[in-house]
């Protein structure tokens, strides 16, 4: 009786530590748990929230920076685009200011222009001319030429004496021939005629001075009765210089007495 008694208490003591541990490591497992692995867990799951909002943060930036980037290459090609419409535009407004440049060379009344063009830094129309004196002035600006001096010829009638006259009149009375006429002229002119006109001519004579060449800045002309340049009474000499910039002329009248 006391054997099974003593059995049963025994097994119930058994049965007892076994809860007590079973007890105790449920308990060591509960706080391990909230002690070690909730702690952890909570820790991983907050870095991984960190890490996806990282890559967020990132994949934004990147995105803006992509935008960025997109949007500076269009303005960039808007900018280029429209510097090259720029160009090619001013490129046509200078083709036409250059033809209507070589319009007005072709229609200028001055022969002396040796060719110019548009000028776009300058935004005028810049001629080379050659001056009275034969040299070439560049880049002169050709609504300029206006105050470019014309072209001159002066002439004189030597005394019968061979001396120049000390008068300053264009009307000389001779007695001797041939009477003997000194000129001087602008060195950018190319040829002279001398047309003669007396009452008792048939028709005026028209001689072109054969000594004179282009450039040369002095000429002498002859008359005489021989020569049919010269006639009794007032014979009007029209001496007429073609120059890079127009005609220029002047007259003497000679009231020759035999």
């Amino acid at each position: 009786m006391h054997t099974k008694e003593n059995k049963q208490a025994k097994n119930k003591s058994i049965a007892l530590i076994i809860g007590s541990i079973s007890f105790l490591l449920i308990s060591g497992s509960v706080s391990a748990y909230y002690l070690y692995f909730l702690p952890q867990q909570k820790a991983d799951t907050l870095a991984l929230e960190q890490r996806k909002l990282d890559i967020s943060e990132k994949e934004k930036a990147d995105k803006l920076e992509l935008e960025k980037e997109k949007h500076s290459a269009a303005l960039e090609l808007e900018k280029e685009k429209n510097q090259n419409e720029l160009s090619i535009k001013q490129a046509e407004l200078n083709r036409e200011l250059e033809e209507d440049c070589q319009k007005q060379i072709s229609q200028s009344p001055y022969k002396n222009i040796q060719g110019g063009s548009y000028n776009p830094f300058t935004d005028e129309c810049e001629v080379n001319y050659r001056d009275q004196n034969g040299e070439i002035i560049f880049g002169a600006v050709l609504n300029d030429l206006v105050s470019v001096p014309k072209s001159k010829i002066e002439v004189s009638v030597l005394e019968d004496d061979g001396s120049m006259p000390t008068n300053e009149n264009l009307y000389f009375v001779r007695y001797k021939e041939p009477v003997e006429f000194q000129g001087t002229v602008s060195a950018n002119c190319n040829s002279i005629l001398v047309t003669a006109t007396n009452l008792n001519f048939e028709k005026p004579d028209e001689y072109f001075l054969k000594g004179y060449k282009p450039g040369d800045i002095s000429f002498v002309y002859h008359a005489s009765q021989k020569l049919f340049n010269l006639g009794v009474g007032t014979t009007v000499y029209e001496f007429k210089a073609t120059c890079e910039d127009g005609n220029v002329s002047t007259t003497i009248a000679v009231n020759f007495k035999e």
